[in-house]
């Protein structure tokens, strides 16, 4: 078991609140030495859900690095003044828990920061007013003019756009029996209609009886293409009430590719040989967003709807040539763009078909791809029909990479998962997160590719951040033979710290650095770590290793 049952049964029954931008599990910090793996709390959290408010909260000046762990000077840190750093002892006491002069004389207009996780002593020219004073700050490291000139991102305040990615492969006319009389505003076209007819008597049906039949027995038939219209028209409406101004676009796809936009322009048709041609699809939605992406949502949601109306559904499944376009198009809204591609089917036609390309040739796609998208700021969300031959596995990769959402559903509750797609707005563009801890702990089943300083620092750039988004981190005591050798007393620590640097470009441009340092006490006791756990995030913790 990953933890407890007692901890397991108060997970159940949960408190769901939103924790702090960087959360411990636990009061405590247990640092007792197991050689076995034991279930504890020494678990923590980030989430980037107050990112916005960088402005409000900036910090002027510059961050100062430690030279030994690349730690940021914070309000937790001691800083010795230099005339009482010089009267210390060059050789430390007998139980190391004194401080010695590893420096020798210092300018005594100096202030000693001795580094509260690796133990290094800097001599810094500093005055107080330019130490932190909160243990949350911002630093603005390049502003989005500077950004922009040095040809890094577009200018000025991005909105983002949003690109619907449809399947209208022809297994989007399989029809779902629904209890009582559905009046959905979007029926079936003309083609659909004679396509019904030649399987019913010679006497023939007009469309309201037909529709007058169905209606007989109580129950409706509801296509998935009717199910997704009347889901976007939902959000559509939604999104004209809150956003009127958003740009929203429509990209279809078959065994072609529609690049439709606004639905005001001429609309980009790619198909033939060009479906398997990466840079060709990428260049001509790139090139089409000028023309097509022009109008806001409170000008182009009728049209749209009445696009996506028009349209029948037939024909292979072109879904990776469709993504493609779909995140060209989406760039070029600006960073914080998002694409929700709605798909019923496997990618059997084109660039990613998983019908005739080999498994390592389709997964390359798919995660450059998801590079391209991450790498401009786009998330991309999945939205794939329950029961049926979606790829999640590889598609799911995709969704993590940009930090959009993979969702798999009954086609009639698609209402509900696009309003919860779109509510989750990008907060913040290619964000790198820093983990610091003290030298005598290390992080615990995290890959070791991200890891450096002995398991101690953790760096890793996870793209695009929304509100929602949140990772989780476990960590641990070294063993004994690794303190002994670092010399480390941690057991006589009553607190250790912690530290959170997200570097992040926010939706304006700007390019931000915000550090979390915090301060934790300690116990070697597992009962008293455990008395006022976060079984919330342990709970978090405990899906992530799991799913």
């Amino acid at each position: 078991e990953y933890m407890g049952k007692e901890l397991i049964e108060r997970i159940k029954k949960m408190d769901h609140a939103s924790p702090n931008i960087m959360t411990n599990a636990s009061e405590y910090a247990r640092i007792k030495s197991n050689r076995r793996v034991v279930a504890d709390t020494n678990v923590f959290a980030v989430n980037f859900r107050n990112l916005k408010l960088y402005q409000s909260l900036l910090f002027l000046g510059d961050a100062i690095p430690c030279l030994g762990c690349k730690s940021v000077l914070n309000s937790k840190s001691v800083l010795i003044p230099g005339a009482e750093y010089n009267k210390l002892a060059e050789e430390e006491s007998k139980d190391g828990t004194e401080v010695k002069n590893v420096l020798g004389n210092v300018d005594e207009r100096k202030l000693v920061w001795i580094c509260e996780f690796c133990g290094n002593h800097t001599a810094l020219s500093l005055m107080q007013e330019e130490v932190p004073k909160t243990s949350d700050v911002f630093y603005l490291l390049h502003s989005a003019a500077q950004v922009e000139a040095q040809g890094q991102a577009q200018g000025g305040e991005s909105e983002g756009a949003i690109i619907f990615c449809i399947d209208f492969s022809g297994s989007m006319s399989t029809s779902h029996e629904v209890a009582g009389v559905e009046n959905l505003k979007h029926g079936m076209t003309q083609e659909e209609m004679d396509m019904l007819k030649q399987f019913l008597d010679e006497e023939g049906y007009n469309a309201g009886a037909i529709r007058q039949m169905m209606g007989a027995s109580r129950k409706t038939f509801i296509s998935r293409k009717q199910c997704v219209l009347a889901a976007i028209e939902s959000q559509l409406a939604e999104l004209r009430k809150t956003n009127p101004k958003k740009k929203v676009g429509l990209v279809t796809f078959n065994k072609e590719v529609i690049v439709i936009g606004d639905a005001f322009g001429a609309e980009v048709v790619i198909t033939g040989d060009k479906l398997n041609n990466f840079d060709s699809i990428l260049g001509e939605a790139e090139s089409a967003y000028t023309t097509l992406m022009n109008k806001p949502l409170e000008e182009s949601s009728e049209r749209l709807l009445a696009k996506f109306s028009a349209i029948s559904e037939k024909g292979a499944t072109a879904l990776g040539p469709g993504l493609l376009a779909a995140v060209g198009l989406a760039a070029k809204g600006g960073a914080g763009s998002q694409v929700i591609i709605c798909t019923d089917g496997l990618a059997n036609i084109g660039l990613g078909s998983f019908d005739g390309l080999s498994e390592a040739s389709t997964q390359e796609f798919y995660t450059k791809v998801a590079n391209a998208a991450k790498e401009s700021g786009v998330s991309v969300s999945v939205v794939t029909i329950k029961g049926e031959g979606a790829r999640v596995d590889v598609l799911g990769k995709l969704v993590e990479t940009t930090n959009g959402a993979v969702t798999r559903v009954d086609p009639t509750q698609l209402s509900k998962d696009f309003g919860t797609i779109l509510k989750d707005e990008i907060l913040a563009t290619n964000v790198e997160i820093e983990l610091h801890l003290h030298k005598g702990l290390k992080f615990r089943n995290e890959d070791p590719q991200y890891l450096s300083n002995g398991g101690s620092t953790y760096i890793r750039n996870v793209g695009n951040v929304t509100a929602l988004t949140e990772f989780t981190f476990e960590y641990e005591l070294r063993s004994p033979e690794e303190l002994a050798k670092e010399k480390i007393n941690i057991e006589k620590a009553k607190t250790i710290p912690f530290q959170a640097l997200i570097h992040f470009t926010s939706t304006k441009g700007d390019r931000v650095l915000r550090i979390i340092t915090q301060q934790q006490r300690t116990t070697k006791e597992q009962s008293q770590s455990e008395q006022e756990v976060n079984v919330r995030l342990l709970g978090n913790r405990c899906m992530s290793k799991t799913a």
